[in-house]
């Protein structure tokens, strides 16, 4: 048995309205590269990965004398402000051009 399908609609007062047909949605493009972060127009968008234990899994722009780790800690203490979780052991720091490379060169200590 086929269901019953209209091309119309009744609307609160009855008159019969038709129903427009939704364009197909595009496919986006994958996800920024693990350790690139995101540039947008008023600076960058560091993406963060947890593991479930709570530990770092990744993390973009991570200098060389700071492990995925201590780099969050890091941003979280230097710039806690600019920090934002998301779903799925995920979050994300919005910081400009300019607070990236200061951050980037401070020593951990």
């Amino acid at each position: 048995m086929q269901a019953n399908v209209s091309s119309t609609e009744t609307t609160e007062v009855g008159n019969v309205a038709p129903v427009g047909v939704a364009a197909p949605v595009a496919e986006t493009a994958p996800g920024p590269e693990a350790g690139v972060a995101s540039e947008v127009a008023d600076g960058f968008i560091l993406h963060v990965r947890f593991r479930p234990d709570a530990t770092i899994w990744m993390i973009d722009e991570c200098p060389s004398h700071f492990t995925p780790q201590e780099w969050y800690n890091f941003l979280c203490s230097r710039i806690p402000d600019r920090y934002s979780p998301r779903m799925g052991g995920r979050g994300d720091f919005r910081v400009s051009r300019a607070q990236l490379e200061a951050l980037k060169v401070r020593n951990p200590s």
